[in-house]
């Protein structure tokens, strides 16, 4: 059941109205995410160096609108408008791209979209974060992760149906995609922020100096991770070479995301319950057997793999948004998720670079097993975190 109670106690109204926000925009954005690389190349005959590089600026932006949206979102003392003018923009691109004659509209639609993502992600986590009680956080977090996979499983299979009955009408899919991303801006109407933590409300902001160890260690094991972290279109190239016809890589994609949506609620619960550190040391130990299945497994068993990778990332991105929140000053939350969430994507470009020479040069298996090594180096250093950090302040 999606609204699960922990403790018997319901998760607030403003934090289930955010998940179902999250739900409705990625039915947005699933429902053009697998077609909007075939129309770029085949409808406009965009080189794919283009198209690579429109990704690359795409990216970009959404690392440096996070990182400048969360403190922003700090030192106003507002969340609400940066999660609305996000989702309003990411909507607003999916038509733009449906009027595209070349690279240059493109763009900008892409850098709309992604420029929404950036300047809602941050503060919206958050306004989750002051929107629970800390014991419940783990939950609300996987809550919400859970029902944000469940609308891209759901925008995945209306894009695939519409494609079926619709062959090659991908203008008239970017049009409709954005009905689901407006009954997102609708829904944050609702949204309300909360009052401020803080006794003083003239400086809420950041502050490098005062922050404590804890943070900053937590930041760098989940950096250590970043490194090998790299783009699941590894997994999916990797499967294609297998065998896999494009509707089987769709189904794997599916199947990642069912899982996903499956256990990120029960394990932001654990959480609450055992701690984040520990949940997290489980979520990588199968990130680490999922990449090591991809790199010895037969093409049959590949599916396997996909499964627990599914389960990896469903416990892992609720748990280590919950851990940052924890670990964050109370008067600048904003600006703490914000710097995760850019030093996250700082180091994912590095992973994608490292793990594409390695599996260019050496192979498939020798860049999945690398990448399941750094991994299994961050678990073994989890341990440390309690004697380093052993009484620093959060």
């Amino acid at each position: 059941m999606i609204e699960a109670m922990s403790d018997r106690k319901p998760l607030p109204t403003q934090v289930r109205l955010m998940g179902w926000i999250s739900f409705w925009a990625d039915v947005c954005s699933e429902m053009v995410y697998v077609v909007t690389p075939i129309f770029m190349t085949q409808v406009l005959k965009i080189p794919p160096s283009i198209v690579g590089n429109i990704e690359g600026i795409a990216e970009a932006i959404v690392k440096f609108t996070t990182g400048a949206g969360g403190i922003w979102s700090d030192r106003i003392q507002k969340r609400v408008p940066f999660v609305r003018s996000g989702y309003f923009l990411s909507a607003f691109g999916k038509p733009i791209m449906a009027f595209a004659t070349g690279w240059p509209v493109m763009l900008l639609a892409r850098g709309l979209d992604r420029t929404g993502k950036g300047l809602r992600t941050a503060a919206r986590d958050a306004l989750i974060t002051e929107s629970v009680d800390p014991e419940h956080r783990g939950h609300a977090f996987g809550w919400h992760r859970s029902l944000d996979t469940w609308g891209a499983v759901a925008g995945i299979a209306v894009s695939f149906v519409f494609i079926r009955l619709l062959p090659g009408e991908y203008r008239t899919l970017f049009l409709v995609a954005a009905l689901p991303g407006l009954i997102a801006v609708a829904l944050s109407f609702r949204l309300k922020d909360q009052p401020v933590e803080t006794q003083t409300k003239t400086k809420l902001q950041f502050d490098f100096k005062s922050v404590g160890r804890k943070f900053w260690w937590g930041l760098g094991l989940l950096g250590l991770f970043a490194l090998a972290n790299s783009s699941d279109a590894f997994l999916l190239v990797h499967a294609k070479s297998l065998g896999y016809s494009d509707d089987q890589l769709i189904g794997l994609y599916a199947l990642h995301n069912i899982v996903f949506a499956l256990s990120s609620a029960p394990a932001g619960k654990l959480s609450d319950k055992i701690g984040r550190w520990g949940v997290l040391a489980a979520s990588w130990t199968l990130f680490a057997i999922a990449y090591a299945g991809m790199a010895s497994l037969p093409a049959a068993w590949i599916v396997l793999a996909f499964a627990v990778y599914g389960l990896h990332v469903g416990i892992f991105r609720g748990v280590s948004t919950a851990l940052i929140a924890d670990l964050a000053p109370a008067n600048a939350r904003g600006s703490a998720l914000g710097i995760f969430a850019l030093a996250q994507g700082v180091l994912t470009i590095f992973a994608n670079l490292i793990t594409g020479v390695l599996y260019d040069t050496r192979g498939a298996s020798t860049a999945f097993l690398t990448c399941a090594g750094i991994v299994m180096f961050a678990v073994i250093l989890i341990p440390l975190e309690a004697r380093i950090t052993k009484g620093s302040a959060v």
